[in-house]
């Protein structure tokens, strides 16, 4: 068993190093550096009991890795740990063994960096192992009654794990190793034929690596804890985050740095600006993933989707229609005009419409919503028309809420304007209740089946 078990180990070890890797040629994180580890995990033994228990176990330790200028690096390692073993058997009286176990141990380790996260790991070394043999109910056997002294005994270890970097100096590992002993001594037995001693272990746990010059006084001139023979980004700002190769992180993978980002969190694909924002390339205020209608001319008042704005809803945009205000239905000239009529000038409305989207593009929202900054729409002459859409006889909202003060009426306009709806503030006093309310709206809209459409969107 244990013959196959240091095969294991090492195939897989050996695995990991002969897989192709695409890793530029970087220099190993712990190179130059001082470790230190904790971990926690379980132990079994190979003993003369048939069904051997498994227990808890409880390690720490500290190593020095030097400088090879390498993705390979060997160092020292020492050890120690403390736990329990155990048996049962059917046959051997006592039935059970609950073996209280410590032990340290030092030697060479040799670690191989595979990728920016995964470094596989081997050490071997030898040390001393202490023990007192019991039984499950505590009471010791018969070895420990035989020599009622120090109990323990020399030992070889052998080792292999994986460190996981975490962030640059900070891994996380796994580990799997086995003590041998020459002597039969764990379970509280001498017999001839029998099992020598054998502990196999297994833990996980964290190893941190102390930042310092290395051999050849290898520097840090941006402070970002790499070496500047690693880092792939000299001259980072100060407190920025980095990875491993000492670049600044970028969560959310759209090429800008967190540190210089104002929009983080932005969707995958979507195409950003230099502030790493949603870029909006025809600037009418709605981003192009979310814009229908791209190259809108400059100064042009548009909807949600990014398109003109038709309050008549006869497919001429206002901007374009010299005949605002055609009847549903009518058809029309390429001038919005009916025909048979005489084009007049449209009175275009002097503040341009824009709309806030959704809170991951990171749009500047207000803390004072009103109205005002929307349009033309008039209140004073609206008319709720159907359920919660009010219409002012052009253009149509959705009515979500009413509430009696100001702050709470914009704070449900805020989180329905991070959720990409057109939200908005409408003050009204209502006569009937001699009482000012805030009204929480969407809009606009061109005609009532779109707001119908619409309104089936909002929670």
């Amino acid at each position: 068993m244990i013959k196959k078990f240091i095969t294991v180990i090492l195939t897989i070890f050996l695995t990991a190093i002969i897989y192709p890797q695409s890793i530029q040629k970087l220099k190993h994180p712990f190179s130059g550096k001082v470790v230190l580890s904790l971990a926690g995990g379980g132990a079994i033994p190979l003993s003369d009991y048939g069904t051997p228990q498994p227990k808890l176990l409880g390690e720490g330790g500290l190593g020095y890795f030097f400088d090879l200028n390498s993705k390979h690096t060997i160092g020292l390692q020492f050890f120690g740990g403390e736990g329990k073993i155990g048996g049962k058997d059917g046959v051997i009286i006592p039935n059970k063994f609950n073996t209280s176990i410590s032990y340290l141990s030092g030697g060479i380790i040799y670690s191989y960096f595979m990728s920016e996260h995964f470094t596989p790991y081997l050490f071997a070394g030898a040390g001393k192992f202490w023990y007192v043999p019991k039984d499950d109910n505590g009471l010791k056997l018969p070895n420990s009654l035989v020599n009622p002294g120090d109990l323990s005994e020399f030992t070889f270890n052998f080792r292999a794990g994986i460190d996981y970097f975490i962030v640059k100096n900070l891994s996380l590992n796994f580990n799997a190793g086995i003590h041998l002993g020459k002597n039969d001594l764990f379970d509280g037995f001498v017999r001839n034929g029998s099992k020598n001693d054998a502990v196999l272990t297994a833990s996980i746990g964290f190893s941190f690596a102390f930042s310092g010059r290395g051999r050849g006084g290898v520097s840090d001139k941006d402070g970002d804890g790499v070496p500047d023979d690693q880092d792939k980004c000299p001259g980072t700002p100060p407190g920025t985050k980095v990875t491993v190769d000492g670049c600044p992180i970028d969560a959310d993978g759209d090429g800008i740095p967190d540190i210089e980002d104002k929009c983080p969190n932005t969707k995958k694909g979507v195409f950003v600006d230099e502030n790493g924002c949603p870029a909006d390339t025809d600037g009418d205020g709605v981003p192009d993933f979310r814009d229908q209608c791209a190259d809108t001319p400059n100064d042009v008042s548009v909807n949600m989707f990014g398109c003109p704005i038709d309050r008549d809803g006869d497919g001429v945009p206002d901007y374009k229609d010299k005949c605002i205000g055609t009847p549903e239905g009518i058809k029309v000239d390429e001038n919005g005009c009916p025909k048979g009529f005489a084009p007049i000038t449209p009175i275009m409305p002097k503040t341009k419409i824009t709309f806030p989207v959704k809170k991951e593009t990171r749009t500047y929202i207000p803390k004072t919503i009103a109205s005002t900054i929307f349009g033309n729409y008039n209140p004073n002459s609206e008319r709720n028309v159907r359920g919660r859409i009010w219409t002012d006889g052009n253009s149509y909202v959705i009515q979500h809420s009413s509430w009696r003060t100001r702050p709470k009426a914009e704070r449900i306009a805020r989180s329905l304007l991070t959720k990409g709806h057109n939200a908005f503030v409408q003050k009204a006093y209502i006569s009937k209740f001699r009482r000012t309310y805030y009204r929480v709206r969407i809009g606009y809209f061109n005609s009532l089946s779109e707001a119908q459409s619409y309104s089936r969107k909002v929670r």
